[in-house]
């Protein structure tokens, strides 16, 4: 079951839709992740228009093994890997990816093993999937 939820205040979607031009303003600048993320969602979602506020550029990975704080790993090397999908309005919508699951237990085991004690740290760790299907 997929539950769709809209959120309306005053009339008006407080996500923008609807609401007039006017009265629409985009917080561009933000001041939590190290600026090679922000980069990376500002080309990739906002056109460029989304910055790294000052000092994000100096944020260092929290992991030892990570050698920048964005790292990508590609999947296709693993072995028994496959996707159950549905198709819902045309699309696939991937139900599960029990391989790449197993791949971030593993991640997060060793981010524990690093840090011990400190899950307010863990709690910082940001997981982004993108398939490519070529």
């Amino acid at each position: 079951m997929i539950i769709k939820i809209s959120i309306v205040l005053t009339g008006l979607n407080i996500f923008g839709y609807g609401a007039p031009e006017d009265r629409k303003i985009m917080l561009d600048t933000q001041f939590r992740c190290p600026s090679m993320i922000s980069d990376f969602v500002s080309e990739a979602f906002y056109e460029g228009k989304y910055f790294a506020g000052v000092g994000m550029d100096k944020k260092q990975p929290l992991l030892s093994y990570c050698p920048q704080p964005m790292i990508w790993i590609d999947t296709t090397w693993l072995q028994d890997k496959a996707e159950k999908a549905t198709s819902e309005d045309g699309r696939a919508v991937v139900q599960d990816n029990v391989c790449e699951a197993k791949l971030v237990i593993a991640l997060l085991k060793s981010s524990i093993k690093e840090m011990p004690g400190s899950m307010l740290k863990i709690a910082r760790l940001g997981l982004l999937f993108l398939t490519l299907i070529t």
